[in-house]
C-alpha cells in the first residue's frame, strides 16, 4: 500500500512537473535513409521522417507524432519527401513539401499503397497498391493531376520498384507463391529475371551510372547485400555479408558514395572500400507535454463527528513521516480531529484510552482500489486490521457497503467514489456535513486517517 502511493506521488510529479524529458537518439532499428543530391539524408525515425546534415549531426524532425512514417524518398529536385504512413486513419502514400511544411494525401482511398519510388523525371511516382485483396500490383500517379494507373498485373505480388537514374529501366520484386524473383523491365524489351531464389528477396536499389543492382538476400543464417552486375553475361556477387545489414534499400549520393542501415546504425561507404564507417547523428524527441489539470481535494464528510476531547495513549506510534517509531507518545483529539502529538503525560478530566503494547500507525488510503465484486460488508473489520482506513474504489455495492461501515454494527473503511476521488469535485460553495463544516484547505484531519502526501 505504502509503495503504492508513494509510486503513485512520484509520477504525478513527472507528469505535472515544468518540462518533460528529452529523449536523443543516434540509432534505430528498422530505419531506412534515402539521400539526396545535395547530401541531406531522409531517415524514418521512432515512425516519424527527419532529415539530417550529409555530414551528420543534429536530425531536423520533419513530421511529428505520426508513429507510422516510412520509407522517405526525396523528390529529384529535393523539394519534396514521398513516404507512406498512416495519418488519420488513412493509410498510403504521402507527401511532404519542405517549403511549405504541408503534407498531403496522394493514394486513392481505401487502398493499400506502399514503396513510394520517384521516376527521374520528377513529375510521378510509381508504388506498390493492393486494390482488390489478390496481391500487390505496380501503381503511377501524376503528381500534379493526381491519376493513378496500373502498370503491372500478375499472380503473385509485384513490389519494390526502383528506376535507374535515366528512368528507362525498371526493377521490381516479384513473389508467387515461395518464389521471389528480382525482375529487370527494360525500355522496349521484355522482362527479365535476374535473380530467383526461395528465400526471401528485397530492398532492390540501382547504381546511379546503371551498371548494377543491389538488393537484400535473406536467410536463417542472416541478412546479405548482393548486387547483379548489368554486363554481358549477367553476374551476381555478394557485396557484404559481415555487418547486419537491415532490410532497407542502400541509397547512393554518386556512383561510388552509398549509404545504408546495419544493426540500427547509420553507416556511409565508397563502393569500392572494404568497410564501411557510422555516419553519426542525434535526434532530440520532444514528448508531448501532458496538460497540468487543477485538481481539488476531495471533502471528506465528517460522520458522527465526537464531540469533548480525547486522548489515545500509544506505548509506539510510527506516523509515517520519520523511519522510526516514536516511544510513550500521546494522541489529542478534539471535536473528531488530530489536535496534536506530545510526550505522555497526566491528563486529568480527559477521556484516556491506554493502546498498550499495540504499535499505533496512521490510516492507510487505497487511493485506485481493485475491489473483487462479492465483497460483502462483513469484510470491513479485516480491511480495517491492515491498516486501511480509506478507500477510493467503484463498486456495485457501494452503497451498501457505505451504508454499514458508516454504521454501529459492523465497522470499515470510509468508501468514496473512485471516479469523483480522481478527478475532484468542481468548484462549489462548502457544505455543512452533520452540523459541522468541511473544507480542504483545513489543515486538521480526521482521526485515524492520514492525507496522501504523509507518506
Amino acid at each position: 500500500m505504502y509503495l503504492r502511493l508513494a509510486l503513485t506521488t512520484a509520477i504525478l510529479l513527472l507528469a505535472t512537473g515544468p518540462s518533460q524529458a528529452q529523449v536523443t537518439l543516434s540509432r534505430d532499428l528498422g530505419m531506412s535513409v534515402d539521400v539526396a543530391s545535395d547530401g541531406r539524408l531522409a531517415i524514418d525515425l521512432q515512425g516519424d521522417i527527419w532529415v539530417i546534415p550529409g555530414g551528420g549531426g543534429d536530425a531536423t524532425q520533419i513530421t511529428r507524432n505520426l508513429r507510422s512514417a516510412q520509407r522517405p524518398r526525396w523528390s529529384p529536385d529535393n523539394s519534396q519527401l514521398a513516404f507512406e504512413a498512416t495519418i488519420g486513419g488513412q493509410q498510403g502514400l504521402w507527401l511532404y513539401d519542405l517549403g511549405s511544411e504541408q503534407s498531403s494525401f496522394i493514394s486513392e482511398q481505401s487502398r493499400i499503397d506502399r514503396h513510394p519510388e520517384w521516376h527521374p523525371a520528377g513529375e510521378r511516382i510509381t508504388y506498390a497498391s493492393s486494390r482488390n485483396g489478390f496481391g500487390f500490383d505496380l501503381w503511377e500517379t501524376d503528381i500534379a493531376t493526381g491519376l493513378h494507373w496500373r502498370i503491372s498485373h500478375r499472380p503473385g505480388d509485384e513490389t519494390e520498384p526502383t528506376w535507374s537514374a535515366d528512368g528507362r529501366n525498371l526493377v521490381y520484386v516479384y513473389r508467387e507463391g515461395n518464389t521471389w524473383s528480382l525482375v529487370l523491365r527494360s525500355f522496349n524489351a521484355s522482362e527479365e529475371v535476374l535473380v530467383r531464389s526461395t528465400q526471401k528477396i528485397s530492398s532492390p536499389s540501382w547504381r546511379p551510372d546503371g551498371s548494377l543492382v543491389m538488393w537484400m538476400q535473406h536467410a536463417d543464417s542472416g541478412m546479405t547485400l548482393n548486387m547483379a552486375i548489368l554486363s554481358e553475361p549477367r553476374l551476381l556477387r555478394v557485396y557484404e555479408e559481415d555487418e547486419g545489414i537491415d532490410a532497407a534499400p542502400v541509397s547512393w549520393l554518386n556512383r561510388q558514395r552509398m549509404f545504408y542501415v546495419a544493426n540500427g546504425y547509420l553507416r556511409k561507404r565508397n563502393f569500392n572500400a572494404w568497410s564501411s564507417s557510422q555516419l553519426r547523428f542525434r535526434a532530440r524527441i520532444e514528448p508531448d507535454p501532458i496538460p497540468v489539470v487543477k485538481r481539488t481535494r476531495a471533502p471528506l464528510p465528517w460522520i458522527d463527528e465526537p464531540t469533548g476531547e480525547l486522548v489515545i495513549h500509544a506505548a509506539r506510534l510510527f506516523d509515517g513521516i520519520g523511519f522510526d517509531y516514536q516511544y510513550d507518545k500521546d494522541i489529542l483529539i478534539q471535536g473528531g480531529r488530530i489536535l496534536a502529538i506530545e510526550d505522555h503525560a497526566e491528563r486529568p478530566g480527559k477521556i484516556v484510552i491506554d493502546m498498550g503494547d499495540l504499535a499505533v500507525l496512521p490510516g492507510y488510503i487505497d487511493a485506485d482500489a481493485r475491489l473483487p465484486g462479492g465483497m460483502s460488508a462483513s469484510h470491513g473489520p479485516d480491511l480495517l486490521s491492515m491498516g486501511i482506513t480509506t478507500i477510493a474504489a467503484n463498486h456495485p455495492n457501494a452503497a451498501t457497503l457505505t451504508q454499514t461501515w458508516s454504521g454501529k454494527t459492523i465497522p470499515g473503511p470510509r468508501l468514496l467514489s473512485g471516479a469523483a476521488w480522481q478527478i475532484g469535485p468542481q468548484p462549489r460553495a462548502e457544505l455543512d456535513v452533520t452540523g459541522a463544516v468541511s473544507s480542504s484547505r483545513e489543515t486538521g484531519r480526521p482521526a485515524g486517517v492520514a492525507l496522501p502526501n504523509q507518506f
